[in-house]
């Protein structure tokens, strides 16, 4: 998305200074109809996980692409209003491999939710996301271009709906299988890599681990 790649950007050019905290929040909703729907939904073995593995790894992904790796993680994890067997909400706190501190939560359980929101704090910028659309955009040393993105994102694609599990807008999907097949065809890493997607699902299990055992969990001992 046009958005997050000029978040990224911001990071790379040094424009946030010393990376301080980093949030990353998926708040949305989802029935009990939801989860009968389907026998895989809201299982260990099939789903993976639940509010963060399903709903919250986009944004968990995210966040790590921005701030960078993650050194340990202390985290709870319930189910408060779904009768499923992973969790329905969980709430995490991560330090980075930088020196940067951060929160990760996620719930199914909240009506109506806002899906998405990250916020990434520096010693010279701050920028808050919610959805595709930028509620914070600020830098001590500003350019000109910065008035005009706080405007807001006028794309014509659109977010995930809090509520619904439907994707309504693919075009994001349909970037990454077009850009999947040029690597291959021209032999290139594809923007977003394997790994890449790993990093994420490590993070989430040592995040089920915190929650399991209680422990803070150092993912460099999780390798």
């Amino acid at each position: 998305m046009p958005l997050y790649s000029s978040l990224k950007r911001a990071v790379t050019k040094g424009r946030f200074g010393r990376l301080i905290i980093g949030n990353a929040a998926t708040i949305c909703y989802r029935s009990e109809d939801y989860y009968k729907s389907g026998n895989w939904r809201g299982t260990k073995a099939q789903d993976g996980g639940g509010a963060l593995m399903n709903q919250g790894i986009h944004n968990v992904d995210l966040l790590l692409w921005l701030m960078g790796d993650v050194k340990s993680v202390t985290a709870y994890t319930e189910q408060l209003t779904h009768d499923i067997e992973v969790e329905d909400t969980v709430t995490a706190s991560v330090e980075f491999v930088n020196g940067a501190l951060g929160t990760i939560q996620a719930t199914t359980s909240v009506y109506h939710g806002i899906n998405k929101k990250l916020e990434i704090f520096g010693t010279n910028g701050s920028a808050i996301i919610h959805g595709e659309e930028p509620l914070m955009w600020k830098f001590k040393q500003p350019l000109v271009e910065d008035s005009s993105f706080l405007q807001g994102n006028d794309s014509e694609h659109k977010d995930l709906s809090p509520i619904s599990p439907l994707v309504e807008d693919t075009w994001a999907h349909e970037q990454l299988i077009l850009d999947m097949m040029e690597a291959i065809r021209k032999d290139r890493r594809p923007l977003v890599s394997g790994r890449e997607g790993e990093k994420a699902v490590e993070l989430i299990l040592a995040i089920y681990k915190s929650a399991e055992t209680g422990k803070k969990i150092d993912l460099s001992l999780c390798k």
